[in-house]
């Protein structure tokens, strides 16, 4: 598992809003329709639009083409029943509702990478703000070994359907199934005090189980818990969960392979470990190998690997645990009251917090410091470990409006907030930034560097440079369009004369490009490792403030390592200029993901792009002005362009007019969730000349079988003739 590709995509899913899927089973039915039975067990009609809710007691496949609603509290899958989830399908929770599969029963959910399993809530479906505690989750009891007897999962311990696990070994084999590419987000509640339902929930599961590829975003509870038993789990992802993120009980001994632990919202342990019940039948001993856990900013206690009590051990191999940002007591290795014997790191990086500057804590229980030397020896046997200090807290604020007209340094001590309208660096400054610093933007502020001036915002991959919106920092959903963006004028060449940043085309120092190439090798500064969130509006019609705007920005300006996240409008857009771009995510852009025009003649490298929510283009090109002066000619090598299922119009790669083309290398389109009628190649009104396509690989989707595809203005399907020659020139283009 790549790490950092899969974090951008499940970043992305935090923002999805799918087509509505509801469905239905053999337990409490719907009025509207109810499922037929046959055969071995349940099949679902292709009309049907039914609730699931109470028992499954027979066999039940769900499909990808039906609707799915998870209804009222327990959904059961018992008796033995197996629940089959196809790839690609989408269930929906109510509030109360949460599925679980009982022992003895199994659960076969196997999605792909291209088509994950979804779990959500039905207010999300609906429209409602993503957020935690929407619905409940998913749970699978089983028959492996535990450290307790007559164990009953805690949400409901009277129900005797919810006993799992056993005191001997004879279950550890055992197989509850597949949880293969499944999404789980806005779950987890409270149904009593000490009674939550989890995103994901492993009860005395065996090793015959796979569980792989899964991604937890937003749980109100924990991420995943899993109580005994000797699964194995590969390639986790967890993101804002506000309890624990990972948390194991009960004599679990399985192995975790790379796992990653994000803390977005107060939380608590970013994994933590308990045996709770008698070690001398068996002790929790974890092997985790590969690993990222990273503390929130406002993480509420208990650190990063969290040993509650002394009869706890593990492996903990390859992994980071980065505190640098937490303000709580308890360090990246913490305990209660104790450690069993020694557990083993190596290759353990630690990156503590200005709060605290030792690597291990422990409670008030810690009798002595025992379990804080225990650690600290453990940590110091292997000279593969490693600790860092973090960046410490912002302890000032300051607020930035109106015109910057002489060099400034923005400081990571310092939360800097800009006000009311556009915040101007004009008359030759340079606006510095250090690394780590957080810029929040009121709901109508943008930043814009004007001609002449810079922005040195040098970032690290530890310490990126954040800008995201007041609303987002007050604690309101994050969303896009609470502020503007990021925006940087330049001389570079462009085709038209007299151009003015589109926003306020009335104002002088709004100007930018020029017609001749004087200023094609110009630095406007330097942008690294620079994150953007919930940017974008409309000023007015055909004026919007994008998540980054680059205006006649020559090649001596950086720009690498930058990701936007959430743009009311594009996420990046440039305006002629010979600027390069390299390492670029754009994820949730709500009109063109990555738009470019005026002549651009730049390369990029490495652009990925994940539509999540109604969006026009993956990447747009036009040409707009005097083809004579200087032609839209972009370099792309080496992309991944994924749209969504609720895309617009616009396709992948868009030609938006006829002087516009560009060598496209190594790169894949997927458009298999689209169901806009425009291809993965598309033109509104002819292409100039043959683009070259090298290394392309296409996924068409089931509206559109055609490769290319055209506008009305496409005079006799020319532009589409000229794309589907130039896919075809090349043997290393392929459609999947």
């Amino acid at each position: 598992m790549t790490m950092n590709k899969n974090l951008v995509k499940t970043l992305a899913l935090s923002a999805v809003t799918a087509t509505l899927l509801s469905f239905s089973g053999c337990g409490e039915e719907d009025t509207s329709s109810g499922p037929s039975t046959g055969g071995g067990g349940t099949s679902l009609p292709s009309d049907s639009n039914t609730v699931l809710r109470g028992d499954i007691t027979s066999d039940m496949t769900l499909t990808a083409d039906k609707k799915y609603t998870l209804a009222g509290n327990k959904i059961k899958i018992k008796n033995g029943a197996t629940l089959t989830i196809e790839a690609g399908t989408k269930i929906y929770g109510e509030s109360q509702a949460y599925l679980i599969v009982t022992k003895g029963s199994k659960i076969m959910a196997e999605g792909t990478v291209a088509s994950p399993i979804i779990f959500d809530s039905i207010a999300s479906q609906n429209g409602d703000e993503a957020k935690a505690g929407q619905w409940g989750g998913v749970t699978v009891l089983g028959s492996a070994q535990v450290n307790e007897a007559n164990l009953f999962y805690e949400v409901d311990e009277a129900d005797a359907d919810f006993a799992y696990g056993s005191t001997a070994t004879t279950g550890n084999s055992e197989n509850s199934g597949v949880l293969k590419y499944v999404n789980i987000l806005n779950s987890g509640y409270a149904v009593a005090t000490d009674k939550e339902v989890n995103g994901l929930s492993l009860c005395g599961i065996g090793s015959g189980t796979t569980v792989e590829n899964i991604n937890i975003v937003n749980s109100k509870d924990d991420g995943i818990e899993i109580w005994g038993g000797t699964v194995n789990l590969k390639d986790i992802s967890i993101i804002g969960a506000e309890d624990d993120s990972f948390d194991i009980d009960n004599g679990y001994t399985g192995t975790v392979t790379n796992l990653y632990v994000e803390q977005t919202t107060p939380g608590a342990a970013l994994v933590e470990m308990t045996n709770s019940g008698d070690a001398s039948i068996v002790r929790t001993n974890v092997t985790i190998n590969g690993f990222t856990l990273k503390a929130s900013e406002n993480q509420k206690k208990e650190g990063g690997l969290y040993f509650k009590d002394q009869d706890v051990t593990g492996t903990f191999t390859n992994g980071t645990v980065d505190m640098s940002k937490s303000v709580a007591a308890d360090g990246a290795l913490h305990n209660r009251k104790g450690v069993f014997t020694s557990p083993v790191f190596t290759g353990l990086t630690v990156t503590k917090s200005a709060t605290v500057t030792v690597r291990a804590t422990g409670g008030a229980d810690d009798i002595g410091g025992a379990g804080v030397a225990t650690l600290n020896t453990a940590f110091d046997a292997d000279p593969s470990n490693s600790e860092t200090t973090g960046l410490p807290a912002p302890t000032k604020a300051q607020t930035l409006q109106g015109d910057i007209t002489a060099d400034m340094t923005l400081t990571q001590d310092t939360i800097w907030t800009l006000a009311g309208n556009k915040v101007k660096v004009k008359n030759n400054a340079v606006l510095t930034i250090e690394a780590g610093t957080k810029i929040y933007g009121e709901s109508q502020a943008y930043l814009i560097i004007t001609k002449g001036s810079q922005i040195i915002a040098n970032g690290t991959s530890q310490d990126p440079i954040v800008f995201n919106s007041v609303a987002a920092q007050n604690g309101d959903a994050p969303q896009a369009g609470q502020w503007g963006g990021v925006t940087v004028l330049g001389s570079a060449q462009v085709n038209e004369e007299n151009l003015f940043y589109e926003v306020d085309e009335a104002d002088a120092d709004f100007a930018y490009g020029s017609t001749g190439t004087g200023g094609n090798t110009e630095s406007s500064g330097s942008l690294k490792y620079v994150k953007i969130y919930n940017s974008g509006y409309a000023v007015a019609p055909d004026k919007e403030v994008n998540g980054l705007s680059l205006c006649g920005i020559g090649s001596g300006t950086t720009v690498e390592n930058i990701s936007i996240v959430n743009s009311k409008d594009d996420g990046v857009e440039i305006w002629g200029g010979t600027v390069n771009l390299k390492d670029i995510s754009i994820i949730g852009a709500e009109d063109d993901s990555f738009d470019i025009d005026n002549g651009y003649t730049g390369t990029v490298t490495n652009l990925y792009v994940q539509q999540t929510t109604p969006g026009a283009a993956l990447v747009e090109m036009t040409n707009s002005g005097d083809a004579a002066i200087v032609r839209t000619d972009v370099t792309i090598n080496g992309f991944t362009l994924i749209a969504s299922e609720n895309q617009k119009k616009e396709g992948g790669l868009y030609f938006k007019d006829a002087d516009v083309t560009g060598t496209f290398t190594n790169g894949t389109i997927d458009m298999t969730k689209s169901v806009a009628a425009d291809g993965a190649l598309h033109n509104r009104k002819g292409v100039y000349d043959s683009p070259v396509f090298t290394g392309l690989s296409i996924t068409k989707s089931a509206t559109v079988t055609d490769l290319s595809t055209g506008g009305a203005d496409d005079i006799g399907g020319a532009g589409v003739t000229i794309l589907d020659a130039a896919f075809a020139a090349d043997v290393s283009n392929e459609v999947q």
